[in-house]
Formats: C-alpha cells, structure tokens, sequence
C-alpha cells in the first residue's frame, strides 16, 4: 500500500530515485501517490543532475515539478488563503528537512549530467514547463552552460521577451536597445565567457547588439575582457556603443585589427574618439591599427565645443 504521508511519501520517493528504482517510484507515484504528494521537485531535480534520464521522464510524465509553485498542492494552498502570512514560507518549512527549494534550476544548470536527461524531456513535453525552460535557458547562458543551453533552443526553449527583470544590472540600458524581436541581445556581456558569447551571437543573428560603458568599470581586469569585446563590437554599431573612445581603445592596445577595423566603419565617429585608441596603437607597436586609425581620422569630424560667455 503506498504511503499516503506527504512527508513521508517524499523521503520514500526520493530513497526509490537515489537508488535508480523505477518500479518503486512508479507505484509511489500512482494516482493516489502523486495525489498526496506535496514537494517533487528534490527528487525530480537529483533524477535530472545526476543523468537518469529513465527516472526523470518517469518523474516528468507523473507531473512533478522543478518550481514548487506548480506544485498543484501548493497552488491549493495559495488559493485557499489557509497559508495565512506566511504563504510559500511556511510550506517550505515544513519540508526544512531535505533544505527545500523555491525552484532546483540552479542545481540543473550546474550539472554537467543535467543534458541528456533536459533533451529526453524537452522531445516528450514532459515536465518542463514553457517558464522552466525559459529560466533554465537564462541561467544556463549566466552559468556559461552552453552545452545545456544549445539543447534547450534545440528542444524550443525561448527566452522570456520581458527579460529585463532577470538579468544583471550591467545589461540593463538604453530604451531603444530592447528589441523585441530579439531578447538574446539582453544575455550579451563581457561577464560571460567566449563560448557563450558566440553562442549569444548565434541567437542574436543579425540583430544590433549594445557595447555598455558600464563594462570598461565592471570586467577591465578580465584577461579576455579585449578579446571578448573584439567578438561584440562587429555587431554593435554607434548608436548602441555607449563609449566608443574606450571600446577602440581597448580593442587598439590589445591588437585587435579586424574590430577595430569595423568599429571604424561606423558612422558619426570624431577625432577625440579615436585619439586615446591611436596612443594606445602606437604604445603597443601595432602599426598597422595605428595606421588604421590615423586614416579615419582624416576623415573624421571635430568635435565642436559651445562657446561660452
């Protein structure tokens, strides 16, 4: 007979899912089972990051969840006013004893093993709603998960078009840069590594990406910062680079002739601009960026200063 305790129909759900038991967890997870059961999203989580793809579509199918929000128990609770003030607090506190979570993205995110088990899921529909999958993409590209990024936006994981409260202060911006048809230029930022910044570039397409200038204060000491930004900076242009004197700068004193060369294709560029990039060229002993810069210059614009009386 299953055990109809929520508590302890959990603890035995997740010693069946520890030790790979597939038939203990389908009989605790009957009609009757999976009624009681309040919190699945421990053993659910621990089938997916520790690669049992046979467990964790059992787990998926039988509707268990990775945000305890789904959990139908504690929509019914939520519901029902009965949580009082406490709300979400107080259920998790009764489940203290396994360190219950709101949500286990984060543990998915960080398992090398999460992959196989995300693609199963994602090719049945089973357990991973479209918001699972959206915040699971999201934090996969923070965590530099490319791996288990590219399975969800092969599985058809999208990012949430309002990405703007997910996402660190430094990739907040300008109004004109949030592109709705493209919400991957929000993921871009030198905080992330190369592989994952060519990856957001594959999103992106062909979509103007923002250079920030709050980067050249937040990343400088990165030893890839220059390289980084040489992957961006083709795909920004004047309008969305908000210091274009310390993007060619940086660019120009780490030898980077091929951004700089299309960093000076864009429109609107002055002499005072190019000035610092042109010392740090010359500094380095990278002729040829020097020489690069030195031709744009000639045609560039001066800046004109307001006179004042």
């Amino acid at each position: 007979m299953v055990e109809s305790n929520p508590i302890d129909l959990e603890k035995a759900l997740f010693t069946a899912v520890e030790s790979h038991d597939l038939e203990a967890a389908e009989a605790l997870l009957s009609d009757d089972g999976r009624t009681a059961l309040e919190l699945t999203g421990r053993c659910f989580a621990h089938a997916i990051t520790h690669g049992n793809t046979e467990m964790a579509l059992l787990l998926g199918r039988a509707g268990c969840c990775l945000n305890v929000l789904d959990e139908p128990a504690v929509v019914a609770l939520l519901e029902s006013g009965e949580a009082g003030m406490r709300g979400l607090v107080g259920f998790l506190q009764r489940y203290r004893y396994c360190k219950a979570q709101r949500t286990y993205y984060l543990s998915v995110v960080q398992a090398p093993a999460s992959v196989e088990p995300v693609r199963a899921l994602l090719a049945q529909g089973a357990g991973l709603t479209t918001h699972d999958q959206a915040e699971l993409l999201s934090l996969s590209i923070r965590q530099d998960n490319v791996e288990l990024a590219r399975c969800l936006v092969e599985g058809g994981a999208q990012l949430i078009e309002d990405i703007h409260d997910a996402v660190p202060d430094d990739l907040l911006g300008k109004a004109g840069v949030r592109n709705a048809h493209s919400p991957w230029v929000e993921q871009l930022s030198p905080q992330s590594g190369k592989e994952t910044i060519l990856f957001v570039l594959e999103q992106v397409g062909d979509a103007p990406c923002p250079v920030r200038a709050a980067w050249f204060k937040l990343y400088f000491r990165d030893p890839l910062f220059a390289d980084k930004l040489a992957l961006i900076a083709p795909h920004s242009n004047a309008a969305l680079c908000e210091d274009t004197a310390a993007l060619l700068e940086t660019l120009a004193r780490a030898g980077h002739a091929r951004a700089i060369e299309s960093v000076l294709t864009w429109d609107g560029l002055d002499v005072d601009a190019c000035a610092p990039a042109l010392a740090a060229a010359q500094d380095a002993g990278h002729i040829q960026i020097a020489a690069a810069l030195l031709e744009r210059m000639h045609t560039c614009t001066f800046r004109i200063e307001p006179l004042s009386f």
